[in-house]
């Protein structure tokens, strides 16, 4: 959904205050209907960037395959 390609969108100056207020505001409500009517239920909107896990000695499947 391009819509949601705003949330990829550089903006290194808008800051959290500008983010809550595009998440909660009438932009935000707009992107729940459109997840919505792609059966998607949004709970959250995270400030945070997505996150991968990697190393060069074994699969990361669980927790536990971080030890060590």
């Amino acid at each position: 959904m391009k819509e949601l390609n705003l949330f990829s969108m550089a903006v290194p100056h808008a800051g959290l205050q500008a983010i809550d207020a595009l998440t909660q505001g009438e932009v935000g409500k707009d992107i729940f209907k459109i997840l919505s009517s792609k059966d998607v239920v949004p709970w959250h909107g995270g400030k945070t960037a997505f996150r991968e896990v990697t190393n060069s000695k074994r699969s990361i499947k669980t927790p536990d395959d971080l030890k060590g």
